[in-house]
């Protein structure tokens, strides 16, 4: 889904799920990631909430300009832990713990980078600049996931080598399409280390998915088509109405 600059897709397999109208289908079971990707040439900060609850452990993600983050699972401190699962909401699960609100929606907020001015008048010969490092921080602690190339920047020097950072700081039924996200296995290897933000802007913006389980073994890719059933012609990518007759097609 696409959105001020910034694209949120859910993976399977390394494969981008279909969305149609906020909605993506996804098989009961499946293991998924969040590929977060920033088209503006600012740096962004996000928050990832699953469910109504906080995946990111009161951390943010940091992805630079034209760059992009796949968030493999659930960040405990610096690393990810265990990867994101989608199950079932039976009724058993269902009286454990309840129903909320924000089941099955991925809600992503993020904020861009203020630009950085640069005042390069001289003075008696002596060059002013603006020094960005001389601003406050942004609140908190940022990480940067994998490298440590040293970059220098206002006389502070950070660590890193990648383009994309992380800031700390139902009823049960036969056609049940409801479900949640639980910690899947924990074979993931994902790390991430301290870096230094500037200030951010004030207006943030939201993307939301929502998720839609499916127990078919082959949810829909962006590369599928589906034929419809009224006169058997085959859709392009993301169209709601057969060209041909005109029904309306089931994804």
């Amino acid at each position: 889904m696409y959105n001020k600059n910034f694209v949120v897709v859910v993976k399977v397999n390394r494969k981008v799920l279909r969305e149609i109208d906020s909605i993506v289908t996804i098989s009961f079971g499946s293991e998924y990631t969040i590929l977060l990707k920033n088209l503006d040439s600012k740096t962004a900060v996000v928050n990832v909430d699953i469910d109504g609850q906080d995946v990111l452990d009161n951390s943010r993600l940091v992805i630079y300009g034209n760059s992009e983050l796949e968030l493999h699972g659930f960040l405990i401190g610096n690393d990810v832990k265990n990867k994101f699962k989608f199950i079932e909401k039976t009724e058993e699960i269902s009286n454990h713990r309840g129903d909320r609100p924000d089941d099955g929606i991925i809600r992503v907020e993020y904020k861009f980078e203020k630009p950085i001015i640069y005042d390069w008048s001289w003075t008696y010969t002596k060059p002013i600049y603006y020094n960005p490092w001389s601003n406050p921080w942004y609140p908190g602690t940022i990480y940067c996931n994998s490298g440590s190339n040293d970059i220098n920047i206002g006389g502070s020097t950070i660590s890193c080598g990648c383009s994309s950072f992380t800031l700390s700081s139902a009823q049960q039924d036969n056609n049940n399409d409801d479900g949640i996200t639980v910690r899947g296995s924990d074979d993931v290897d994902q790390k991430f280390n301290n870096v230094f933000l500037n200030t951010l802007e004030s207006e943030s913006h939201v993307i939301v998915l929502k998720l839609r389980g499916t127990k078919s073994d082959k949810p829909m890719t962006v590369k599928d088509k589906i034929i419809c059933d009224t006169c058997g012609r085959k859709s392009q990518a993301g169209v709601k109405y057969c060209y041909n007759c005109g029904s309306f097609l089931e994804w």
